[in-house]
């Protein structure tokens, strides 16, 4: 009898974060909800945007928008932590706004913890490492503001600041930061030879948002 076939081989998967964490305002959507003349009723528009009482349109990043996809699609949890003073509108959108046609952001966090809530940054993710499991140093975080930045990289949370929103060369260097990162256990010449590069860059840009 002719041998059995060799078992199919397993697909692996590149290397991911074991969760990565948002702001919200600035960060994946624009306008900031402050910044807002009117809210619900929210409706969806065609390209997936949405849209408020009064007609204003709220929409994600374009990189943001792409993250979310692959993030979805290769199974990485997606948290958030976020300071918008309107936390009922938050809600509200993340159930609506749509990453692509089958999906809305709040399909794609799922079960991962959501805090939108005022105080510090470093409260949020602690809350969402004791909710989730997931440590502090396997995290990696994007906000639109230095000061939260400053606060939450030193939990060792891998944190990359975005002040123009996320694009998508901010968001593929921060993985690529993290995962040298946590796969070494630390960072070598070359590494820290890039992010003081890239922190200079940061100093050069203006920052904004919640």
């Amino acid at each position: 009898a002719a041998p059995p076939p060799p078992p199919p081989r397993r697909e692996e998967r590149p290397p991911a974060p074991k969760m990565v964490v948002f702001d919200l305002d600035f960060t994946l959507w624009k306008p900031e909800l402050y910044q807002l003349s009117s809210g619900s009723p929210f409706k969806v528009s065609s390209d997936g945007c949405v849209i408020t009482a009064r007609g204003e349109r709220l929409e994600l990043f374009p990189a943001a928008r792409t993250a979310l996809c692959e993030l979805a699609d290769a199974g990485v949890p997606v948290a958030i932590a976020s300071r918008a003073g309107e936390v009922a509108w938050a809600e509200e959108i993340l159930r609506l706004m749509r990453v692509d046609k089958k999906r809305t952001m709040a399909d794609v966090i799922g079960s991962a913890p959501v805090v939108i809530q005022g105080g510090s940054k470093t409260r949020h993710l602690k809350h969402i490492a004791a909710e989730s499991g997931v440590p502090l140093r396997e995290m990696l975080f994007f906000d639109n503001e230095r000061t939260n930045i400053q606060e939450v990289e030193k939990l060792g949370v891998t944190s990359v600041y975005c002040p123009r929103g996320l694009t998508r060369e901010i968001y593929l260097e921060g993985v690529a930061e993290h995962l040298q990162k946590t796969a070494g256990g630390s960072q070598d010449d070359d590494a820290a030879a890039g992010r003081t590069k890239a922190r200079k860059k940061e100093r050069s840009m203006g920052g904004r948002g919640r």
